[in-house]
C-alpha cells in the first residue's frame, strides 16, 4: 500500500495460500528472469485522461510472448542444451508390479505376438534385482529402496553393476494407492525385505511362505492391526508369567493403540487369570476349590483395575468389560496403601549403606535436611554447580577417534564380560548429540556374540479433519522411515541378546519401566522383548516390552 500510494501506480501482488504442493513456491522462479513493464500515461488533475489512445485493451499473453526478456546467459545456456535444472542427491525411481505384470512402451505399430515373446522387454529394475541377489552376495543385505545406494542401473543392457566410484543415488519407489491391492502389499514389503531372489522371497517370513503379499505384511506386523498385538501377546505367553502378562496387558492397552480393546481382553483374559485360582485357594486353605469363570473374570478385573491406577489411568476409559458384581475393591486410600505396603526393614538396610558412602560434606547435608524433615522445622535447601564443572568432558578430548578407546575404558573385556550385572549397573557413557550415541551403540553393538534382531518403526502420519488427499502421495512411508527428530528413536532398531539397553518413556513407572532405567536384553522375539532390569528399587525384575 505504502508504494502504490507514493508513486500512484497500479503493482500486481499475487499471494500463494497454499503450499501443499511443492511447486506452487517455486512457480514463479522458474519462469524467466525478472522483468519490469513501464507504462507512460498522461495524467490530468491526478485522474487518468481517459481519451488517450494509450487507454485500450492489453492482450496479456501477447506482450509476454513478445516482450519476455531472457538474459545472454540465460540464451547461451539454452542454446547449448546445458540442463536448466538439476536434484542432488540424484534419485533413482524404482517400479514396483507383480509378476509378469510389468508396464512396456512400445508403438501402436508393434506385432504383440512378437512384442510378448521378447524376453529383453521382461526385464525391469525390479526383476533385475532378483537376479543380482541371486548372482552375488554383495547386495543381499540392502532393501530393494536401499540397493541404488550401492549399485547402478545400466538402462541399456536392463541390468545392475556394482557401483564402482561416485555417490550412490537415493531409491524412492513408485507411489502405490492401496486400493489397488496386491501391489500396495508388495510395495510395503519391498521397503523392510532384504536379499529377495524372487516374489516367493518376498512373500516369506520366519521360514514360511504365505499365500498373498497381504497375509506377508499381516505376519510381519506392517498392517497395523490387532493382529500384530495379539502375535506379540502370544509370543510372550511361552516366557511370561500370569503377573507380568497382566502389566504387558496394561501396557499394551494404554501405549499401543488396540483398535479392539474389549476383543483384545476376550482373546486373552483366561491366560491373565492363570494364576488366580491358585492364589485364592492358598488363601482360602481349600486345596480342590473351583472358581467359576465370572468370579475369576471379577478376580482378574480387580487386579487390572489396581495396575491402570498405579499407572495414572482410569480403566473405565477404555472398552473393556465391568465387574458382574457390585462388589468392590477394598476401600481406603489407594495411594497411601502403597506407600505403607514397602518392606520397611529392606529399606532401612540400604539407606544404611548409601549413608556409609558418603563424603564429609554429602554426610553434613543428608544429616542437616533429615533432621529438618523429622523435626517438621522449615527449610530451603538448594542443588547447584557451574557448567563446565569437571575439565573437558571426554568426547571434546577424543572427538571423532577412538570411540573404540572410549568403551574400551569405560567396559573392559565387554565382550566377555557383558553378562556380569555388575559390569554394567554403575558404568555409562554420556554423549553430547545423538550422532556420537548412535556410533557407540553400534560399537556395542558388534561387540556383544550372538545374532542380531532388526526392529523396524511404524511411521504414519496423523491427519487432521480435512486433510489433503495427496499427503500419502507426498509423504511416502520410505521418507518417513527417514526422518530421525529430537526425542524419537531411530526408524531401525538393532538388538542383541544380554546387550544393556536404557528406557526412553514412562511404560509402567510402578513395575520401574520408567525414563533412564537401564536393563539387560535377556529373550528377543519377533515382536516382544524380554529385559531384566539392573537400576533401581526394582533391580532383578524381568520386564516384557512390545517390539
Amino acid at each position: 500500500m505504502g508504494l502504490l500510494k507514493k508513486y500512484q501506480a497500479h503493482i500486481n501482488v499475487e499471494w500463494c495460500n497454499k503450499g501443499i504442493f511443492i511447486k506452487y513456491l517455486f512457480k514463479y522462479v522458474t519462469k524467466g528472469a525478472d522483468r519490469g513493464k513501464v507504462i507512460i500515461q498522461r495524467l490530468r488533475n491526478g485522474e487518468l485522461d481517459t481519451n488517450d489512445g494509450q487507454t485500450k485493451p492489453v492482450d496479456e499473453v501477447k506482450e509476454y510472448l513478445d516482450c519476455r526478456y531472457i538474459c545472454e546467459q540465460d540464451a547461451c545456456w539454452r542454446i547449448f542444451g546445458f540442463d536448466i535444472h538439476r536434484h542432488y542427491p540424484s534419485v533413482e525411481r524404482l517400479p514396483v508390479h507383480l509378476l509378469d505384470d510389468n508396464c512396456i512402451v512400445y508403438d501402436p505399430d508393434t506385432d504383440i505376438t512378437d512384442l510378448a515373446s521378447e524376453e529383453f522387454l521382461r526385464k525391469t529394475m525390479l526383476t533385475e534385482w532378483f537376479v543380482a541377489n541371486q548372482l552375488s552376495h554383495a547386495g543381499r543385505d540392502l532393501t530393494y529402496c536401499e540397493f541404488p545406494s550401492k549399485w547402478t542401473w545400466d538402462s541399456s543392457s536392463r541390468s545392475w553393476d556394482r557401483r564402482r566410484r561416485g555417490a550412490g543415488k537415493i531409491g524412492r519407489i513408485y507411489y502405490v494407492h492401496p486400493s489397488v491391492g496386491e501391489r500396495y502389499f508388495l510395495r510395503m514389503l519391498l521397503l523392510v525385505v532384504r536379499g529377495a531372489q524372487n516374489y516367493e522371497d518376498v512373500r516369506t517370513y520366519n521360514g514360511v511362505l504365505y499365500a498373498t503379499f497381504k497375509l506377508a505384511c499381516s505376519a510381519r506386523g506392517l498392517l497395523g492391526d490387532d493382529k500384530e498385538w495379539y502375535d506379540a501377546f502370544d509370543e510372550a505367553a511361552a516366557w511370561a508369567t500370569s503377573s507380568q502378562l497382566r502389566k504387558l496387558f496394561v501396557t499394551m492397552i494404554l501405549f499401543c493403540e488396540v483398535s479392539d480393546e474389549y476383543s483384545f481382553f476376550e482373546k486373552v483374559w483366561k491366560l491373565l487369570a492363570d494364576d488366580i485360582q491358585y492364589r485364592f485357594r492358598d488363601l482360602i486353605g481349600n486345596a480342590q476349590y473351583q472358581l467359576s469363570d465370572a468370579e475369576l473374570k471379577n478376580c482378574l478385573l480387580d487386579d487390572l483395575l489396581s495396575l491402570f491406577s498405579r499407572n495414572g489411568a482410569r480403566m473405565r476409559d477404555h472398552n473393556l468389560p465391568e465387574r458382574t458384581t457390585n462388589l468392590e475393591p477394598a476401600s481406603g486410600n489407594r495411594l497411601i496403601q502403597e506407600e505403607l505396603s514397602y518392606n520397611i526393614e529392606h529399606l532401612m538396610g540400604e539407606a544404611k549403606d548409601l549413608v556409609s558412602k558418603l563424603n564429609e560434606e554429602q554426610l553434613s547435608a543428608f544429616k542437616e535436611i533429615t533432621e529438618t524433615v523429622l523435626n517438621n522445622m522449615p527449610g530451603f535447601f538448594s542443588v547447584s554447580g557451574f557448567g563446565g564443572t569437571g575439565g573437558r568432558t571426554a568426547h571434546s578430548r577424543f572427538k571423532g577417534d577412538k570411540i573404540a578407546s572410549i568403551v574400551a575404558a569405560v567396559y573392559p573385556e565387554l565382550s566377555t564380560r557383558y553378562s556380569e550385572r555388575p559390569c554394567l549397573q554403575n558404568r555409562a557413557i554420556l554423549t553430547p548429540t545423538n550422532e556420537i550415541a548412535d556410533s557407540i551403540n553400534s560399537h556395542v553393538v558388534s561387540l556383544i556374540p550372538g545374532e542380531s534382531r532388526e526392529y523396524m518403526s511404524s511411521d504414519r502420519i496423523a491427519k487432521s479433519p480435512g486433510t489433503h488427499a495427496s499427503y500419502d502421495l507426498l509423504y511416502p512411508i520410505e521418507f518417513l522411515n527417514s526422518l530421525n527428530g529430537n526425542n524419537f528413536p531411530h526408524h531401525r532398531l538393532i538388538l542383541k541378546k544380554g546387550l544393556p539397553v536404557m528406557m526412553l518413556r514412562n511404560l509402567d513407572q510402578a513395575s520401574g519401566l520408567c525414563n533412564g532405567t537401564r536393563l539387560i536384553i535377556t529373550n528377543l522375539g519377533d515382536m516382544l522383548i524380554e529385559a531384566q532390569i539392573i537400576t533401581g528399587t526394582h533391580t532383578g525384575d524381568v520386564v516384557h516390552i512390545k517390539g
